[in-house]
């Protein structure tokens, strides 16, 4: 005797409304990256050690670096979830995000 359960038709529903809300938000956040704040502050970036435009290019920040090169790699603080500082081994650049 199954005890698989039968899919409901809400239960379809739910999972497509949801596949469809992650996919825009991914989209929607996929501008944001380290290239697109790199074109935006270009002054910025170039003032950056070329081992440390490096790393800010692939988004990793490091104890010690500055808050615009933290900007660059990561975006706005706030913008990034606990996972980017744990990676980092760093939490001092972590504040509420305010609109502007």
């Amino acid at each position: 005797m199954s005890t698989a359960r039968k899919a409901r038709p809400w239960d379809i529903r739910t999972g497509i409304v949801t596949a469809v809300a992650m996919l825009l938000l991914m989209i929607a956040t996929g501008c944001a990256t380290p290239e697109s704040r790199i074109k935006k502050h270009p002054e910025m970036f170039s003032a950056f050690p070329p081992e440390v435009q490096e790393r800010v290019r692939l988004g990793e920040i490091r104890v010690g670096d500055t808050s615009d090169m933290v900007y660059i790699a990561l975006g706005h603080p706030g913008a990034f979830g606990p996972q980017s500082i744990i990676a980092a081994n760093s939490s001092s650049h972590v504040s509420t995000r305010r609109s502007h």
